[in-house]
């Protein structure tokens, strides 16, 4: 096996893009390190195409998986230090995703500039997807396969070497306590704030807990969120718990166990369908307020009535 180079790798994203059967907004992405990629289109996960038609909501999300997570969850290495073609730009969502997963650069097929979402969210893209990029020191190029040239869209000034993940914390696992007596030891330290825990696999199978907080992305500043949170209607910059955690257990190979995790407070929508993309089977949750979606206990019934994620209220 080869290097794949951008060209290649976006041609691996292009060739697979029509397979998504979302009606308006076909994407895909493919992620490569080394001689290694993965391949997705944005998708449903299983469960949910089992179970639902394409159109059904969950709480306030579709149930699909942008191309980019979906690539970040299939891979099956460390997508730290890896880079990232897609067909389109990237909704701050997926920024948000880019960052936690530790990916290095990212390359956006120059036809994707004039799709849809670029015309409908375009605004989004410049003022928060691209902001979230330069202050984590993460370059983004177009990339043109044809005529097989890359023009940088930004490249921050520093670049930055990925460090100890923002906003996680790690212990020792004590096999005689249960994830549910862990979720109540730190509820006693800090109740009514977002955070989920987990007993991971670590990649030399050592067992460790961890304790991810909702936390903005790397360089982001709290006067960042202040200026531009509230100019979008659908997008928010502070990184939900839940997704944190699965999104650096990508970036460092490592495996949740059991399928197993707990949240402080209700997970958002997009949360929950990202945690059915990722395999989790059971969440735990230590009280009904959300950690900022109203509509994630609308989720959390959908997807615990039909058999799809257990929810234990604890």
């Amino acid at each position: 096996m080869t290097t794949p180079t951008p060209y290649q790798a976006m041609q691996q994203a292009v060739d697979i893009v029509n397979d998504s059967e979302h009606i308006s907004n076909k994407i895909a992405a493919c992620l490569f390190k080394g001689e290694r990629s993965v391949a997705c289109h944005n998708l449903r996960p299983s469960p949910l195409k089992k179970k639902f038609g394409p159109d059904i909501k969950i709480g306030q999300s579709s149930q699909f998986l942008h191309a980019e997570v979906a690539c970040i969850f299939a891979a099956d290495f460390a997508t730290e230090g890896a880079s990232l073609c897609v067909t389109d730009p990237f909704c701050p969502n997926c920024a948000k995703a880019i960052c936690e997963a530790g990916i290095a650069h990212v390359y956006i097929d120059h036809k994707g500039l004039d799709k849809d979402f670029a015309k409908r969210r375009g605004d989004d893209f410049e003022s928060l997807s691209l902001l979230m990029m330069e202050k984590a020191g993460i370059p983004v190029s177009i990339l043109y396969r044809k005529d097989q040239k890359i023009e940088p869209l930004i490249s921050p000034p520093v670049l930055t070497r990925a460090g100890s993940a923002q906003g996680m914390e790690f212990f020792d696992w004590d096999s005689s306590l249960s994830i549910a007596d862990y979720l109540q030891k730190f509820r006693e330290r800090q109740p009514h704030t977002a955070w989920a825990v987990a007993k991971i696999y670590e990649t030399d199978e050592k067992i460790t807990g961890i304790l991810a907080f909702e936390e903005l992305t790397t360089g982001v500043t709290p006067q960042d969120y202040s200026e531009k949170n509230n100019n979008s209607e659908k997008y928010r910059l502070p990184v939900d718990p839940l997704n944190r955690l699965m999104f650096y257990c990508a970036r460092k190979g490592f495996s949740i166990a059991d399928n197993y995790a707990a949240c402080n407070l209700y997970p958002g929508s997009r949360s929950l369908v990202n945690a059915v993309g990722f395999g989790l089977e059971t969440i735990i949750v230590g009280e009904n307020a959300p950690d900022h979606d109203p509509h994630g206990h609308e989720a959390g019934i959908i997807l615990q009535k039909n058999g799809i994620l257990n929810i234990i209220d604890l």
